[in-house]
């Protein structure tokens, strides 16, 4: 993800630091320097990433002559956190609806009535799949799902 940096960064783009029994590693890539509307101002942007290690598993030298392994390493930690994150909602969604199955089950609810919300149930866990599946960011926050059966069917 590109941010900009407060002007700190270090010069072979690795910061490391031990916490809480782990390493805490922070990775600068494609550093850019621009000059700002202020004179003697620049802003400076980079491509920078957070990777969590056990304590001494690696040594920050072997980050550095290893540095595009670790940058695509935390880049996939950073992508399964945020598809965890991103798959919250819907298994809420889908959990808070589990009860009209049992509806059905119980003959509270007949087939026919319950048809949309299966349909809408069985597009979330396709959301879900997708949403695990997806290979980068911009594929993870380009699912789109619906939320109601209305939605479902406009969508279709």
């Amino acid at each position: 993800m590109r941010i900009g940096i407060d002007g700190y960064y270090p010069q072979d783009g690795v910061e490391v630091k031990e916490t809480n029994g782990v390493l805490a590693i922070t990775l600068y890539a494609d550093i850019e320097r621009t000059p700002a509307q202020e004179p003697g101002q620049e802003i400076i942007t980079a491509n920078v990433v957070n990777l969590t290690l056990p304590l001494g598993s690696v040594e920050k030298a072997d980050i550095v002559s290893n540095f595009q392994y670790y940058f695509d390493k935390a880049l996939a930690q950073e992508l399964a956190k945020a598809k965890e994150i991103a798959i919250i909602p819907v298994q809420t969604l889908l959990t808070d609806t589990d009860y009209k199955a049992h509806k059905v089950v119980d003959g509270v609810l007949s087939a026919q009535d319950y048809e949309p919300w299966k349909n809408l149930r069985q597009h979330w866990r396709d959301t879900i799949n997708a949403m695990q599946n997806a290979a980068t960011y911009e594929e993870l926050a380009a699912i789109t799902y619906a939320k109601t059966p209305g939605e479902l069917n406009e969508q279709n």
